[in-house]
């Protein structure tokens, strides 16, 4: 059976069981339980494949079921071409090949062997059109026909392409009462599912996701700190990983962005930010009362082979540049007014002198 992307005959099956399923609701617990698989490794630009476990936990079994998936379209979208099944153990494990591939039953569009035997067909449409969320799309697989119920522990795969330049974690959203999909003006298109004569039994999808370019994510970086008792600048420190690469962000005021510090990532646990900006006053010079310029830091972490995702430490730590000493001051004050052109003032004139001198004398 080729895939169909029209979506008008899922849709009225949809419809219709949808409405049905929301008649017979009851309860707080579910009958059916659809659970997508978390954390699928990704690569950027290649199809990933993501296994769909059937349960029930009461003793009607489901004859019929339609699974709704939510996607961002920016960043995924399904692989209509196939549809596959991967063979399992009685323990639930992939069946794998000498040389370590996944076994497994792939044809266009079919339902596993114990499907096919119970008279089911299955059905698969992409709808794109989803009003809600913004830039949303609609996945819909149906299993349907027949009398005998869909066997406990039925294992589906479906098959999603990564945008090629994306990296972090993608959700996929699965589409029950609780979060359904728009489709223009009409009812919600979510997941349902029905006994053998028809009934429709409460079901519950369990959202997965994938992690896009094959990497697990980084471990945000540990015991971050930034001092403020330092006139050379703020030294930003963390607790390195082995195989982890950092670099610091800096962000002036509250509602700025962050900025990186520095040209590449650093290995180690420190990194001293001599950008930072003097106490408040003529560019770090006298003022009434020197006070010094707060600036919140974040150390930014991935990993140092794969190099994704980025993860940020948290909500960031504040740090200052101290004052220092007064004579400290007035030589660094006269000292870079001098260097700008500018005549300091008489104060300052003096530790800038000694300094000229001191280099005319060598």
């Amino acid at each position: 059976m080729k895939p169909e992307r029209t979506g008008s005959r899922l849709y009225a099956a949809v419809i219709t069981v949808g409405v049905s399923l929301i008649l017979v609701m009851a309860g707080s617990g579910a009958d059916v339980v659809v659970s997508l698989e978390n954390g699928v490794p990704a690569s950027p630009g290649a199809t990933s494949e993501v296994s769909v476990s059937l349960d029930w936990t009461d003793d009607t079994p489901p004859s019929t079921l339609i699974l709704g998936i939510g996607y961002d379209r920016t960043k995924v979208t399904p692989d209509a071409a196939w549809f596959e099944v991967i063979q399992r153990n009685r323990s639930g494990q992939p069946i794998r090949e000498p040389d370590g591939t996944v076994r497994v039953n792939r044809q266009p569009v079919m339902p596993a062997a114990q499907l096919q035997e119970a008279g089911k067909s299955l059905d698969f449409n992409v709808i794109d059109a989803v009003e809600i969320p913004d830039g949303e799309g609609a996945l819909l697989v149906a299993i349907a026909g027949g009398k005998d119920p869909i066997p406990r522990g039925a294992m589906l795969t479906l098959a999603f392409r990564a945008a090629a330049d994306l990296y972090g974690t993608v959700t996929l959203r699965g589409l029950d009462t609780d979060h359904p999909a728009f489709y223009g003006d009409n009812p919600p298109l979510v997941s349902s599912a029905a006994d053998s004569s028809g009934n429709g039994l409460f079901i519950v999808v369990q959202q997965g996701s994938l992690s896009v370019n094959g990497c697990v994510p980084a471990s945000a970086a540990m015991d971050v700190s930034a001092t403020t008792d330092r006139r050379d600048g703020v030294m930003v420190t963390w607790t390195p990983e082995t195989g982890m690469e950092y670099r610091v962000f800096r962000r002036a005021g509250s509602d700025g962005a962050y900025l990186p510090l520095g040209t590449e990532w650093v290995q180690g646990g420190s990194f001293l930010d001599e950008s930072a900006p003097w106490p408040a006053g003529a560019g770090g010079c006298l003022s009434s009362n020197l006070p010094p310029v707060v600036s919140s830091y974040q150390v930014v972490a991935r990993d140092r082979v794969a190099r994704c995702p980025v993860v940020p430490s948290g909500e960031g730590v504040q740090g200052s540049r101290a004052v220092g000493s007064l004579f400290s001051m007035l030589f660094s004050c006269g000292k870079r007014l001098v260097g700008a052109g500018q005549e300091p003032p008489v104060v300052l004139a003096a530790p800038v002198i000694l300094l000229i001198m001191r280099r005319r004398r060598r």
